[in-house]
């Protein structure tokens, strides 16, 4: 009864919900280079993304989102983090894409 006790309780206190790591905005200059790495905490092992709503110009690979932004605008985003067990987590949030300011 102990050792079920006890791996219960192991089990619940190694067990963490995944936490993307990041605000709820991202500012971009249109036709200039932006690359954000996206971050997570909790859940187990290896993360794997997924993002949906990209502006024109950028792509996701791995946790690395880069690219060139081509078209001005705001961009609702929705991104997506899996562990190895199938745990997940789900962030939205908004691009800006904007002119470079005169003079920069």
């Amino acid at each position: 009864m102990k050792l079920i006790l006890l791996s219960l309780l192991l089990l619940l206190t190694t067990t963490q919900d995944i936490r993307i790591l990041c605000g709820n905005s991202l500012l971009l200059t249109l036709n200039r280079g932006f690359q954000y790495v996206f971050r997570s905490a909790g859940g187990s092992g290896q993360y794997r993304y997924e993002i949906s709503g990209l502006p024109p110009g950028l792509q996701m690979q791995g946790p690395v989102l880069a690219g060139i932004p081509t078209k001005a605008g705001t961009y609702p985003i929705t991104l997506y983090c899996y562990d190895d067990k199938g745990a997940s987590a789900t962030k939205k949030m908004v691009m800006n894409v904007g002119q470079q300011a005169p003079g920069a």
